[in-house]
């Protein structure tokens, strides 16, 4: 073959057998499906309700509203738009819009990466205290255990010490008589200093 003859190969259309086959969505419902599974997770149930405590309940929510409307949804389609039009990963879709944002496609699968690591831990977690909260006698209730601190409160401690005797001190961790407690100058832990044993479990 000449080098004319290489030319011409080369520049010839990509046939559709060669071309491999990829993943359709079979229907809308699918893709529907894929798109809530990606950006709903564990942050929502367990994270986002805590963020919102912290930063002002209601006027956090109404702001968070705003943000995902103007910002939030917009960025999500157009990343939607880029991989389903393109039928590329990141690191090959901003290559091609521009060789100098090669770098951004490299990050995205980076920061991804890093993403699953402490999200299958979170996940490993749920699962153990899932478990674990089938035992017929709950862990979390006590202070018994040797991660406990000495202000750690547990209320079943603290009952049975006062059945005991109402006069009795429960403090570090400990029942103390009445009059023991009176020599030594213990008094009950002050309610700012408790820390509840699920708390500490947890």
């Amino acid at each position: 073959m000449t080098a004319g003859g290489k030319e011409k190969a080369a520049l010839d259309p990509i046939e559709d057998d060669d071309v491999p086959d990829r993943g359709h969505w079979t229907g809308r419902f699918d893709f529907i499906l894929a798109c809530l599974g990606t950006a709903v997770g564990l942050g929502n149930v367990w994270r986002f309700p805590f963020l919102c405590y912290k930063n002002g309940g209601g006027a956090f929510v109404l702001a968070y509203v705003i943000m995902v409307f103007m910002v939030g949804m917009p960025i999500f389609l157009l990343e939607l738009s880029m991989g389903q039009y393109s039928a590329s990963g990141p690191s090959k879709v901003f290559s091609n819009i521009a060789p100098l944002f090669k770098g951004v496609g490299y990050a995205m699968v980076l920061a991804a990466s890093l993403v699953s690591i402490y999200y299958n831990m979170i996940i490993g977690w749920t699962l153990f205290y899932f478990v674990d909260s089938f035992r017929s006698d709950l862990q979390w209730k006590y202070c018994s255990h040797d991660f406990n601190t000495d202000n750690c409160f547990s209320d079943v401690d603290f009952h049975a010490c006062k059945a005991q005797n109402e006069s009795n001190i429960f403090n570090f961790r400990t029942c103390f008589n009445a009059s023991y407690a009176a020599l030594r100058n213990i008094s009950d832990i002050p309610d700012t200093m408790r820390i509840s044993a699920p708390e500490e479990y947890l």
